[in-house]
């Protein structure tokens, strides 16, 4: 698999070079983690996707490669970059969930080769998935928000909760925030979100026009 071209600048470390770190993402909380890094006078390269190059046009990036769509593909480059490149030692850090959820799934097999900063799927888990978070909070009797997962307009309907209301998707991969907006949203996630404004705005007196 090939890892692309880089600037002339970037050059691959030798093994038992000083260890780096790899960073997984291009956007602003990605180069927040590479400029931290890079002033602290570590080697930092950054795997990246087209929509993001925040952090990857940084000064302190040494090398920058693609990140592909695939999470088969993502797999094999991570374990690509220790046997390629010799980067064996040097810390992963996912920042955005996909990513992170990707390296604890694999956690075995890519703490054999880097550093990981993220738990195992076992702990990230409860996490990454929202409709976990609840039933832990719960379990260690950890006050938290009452908590509501609708699956179709019946289920919103049927809601019995004080609005407004915070919405948000139970992992990101499931959609996007800006999705959750009536009118951008995908169609079979359009009438649950559509259902859950209209209840809203009935409870509230909000659908009544204003004189």
């Amino acid at each position: 698999m090939s890892v692309g071209n880089t600037a002339s600048r970037q050059q691959t470390p030798s093994r038992g070079h000083q260890p780096g770190a790899v960073v997984i993402g291009g956007n602003y909380i990605a180069l927040g983690v590479v400029r931290s890094l890079g002033r602290l006078g570590i080697l930092v390269w950054v795997l990246h996707d087209r929509l993001h190059i925040d952090a990857p046009v940084s000064r302190y990036a040494r090398r920058r490669l693609p990140w592909p769509a695939d999470e088969v593909a993502r797999l094999a480059l991570l374990h690509e970059l220790p046997a390629q490149h010799g980067l064996d030692g040097w810390a992963l850090y996912p920042t955005d969930d996909e990513a992170a959820a990707l390296v604890a799934r694999n956690h075995r097999t890519l703490s054999e080769h880097f550093v990981l900063t993220t738990p195992p799927w076992d702990v990230l888990r409860w996490a990454y998935d929202k409709r976990l978070t609840p039933a832990l909070a719960l379990r260690l009797r950890i006050a938290h928000p009452s908590t509501h997962f609708p699956r179709d307009e019946a289920a919103v309907a049927a809601l019995e909760c004080a609005f407004p209301v915070i919405l948000k998707p139970a992992t990101k991969n499931l959609t996007r925030v800006r999705d959750l907006h009536p009118r951008r949203s995908p169609p079979g996630l359009r009438p649950t979100v559509v259902s859950l404004a209209v209840v809203a705005a009935r409870r509230q007196g909000l659908d009544r026009a204003s004189p």
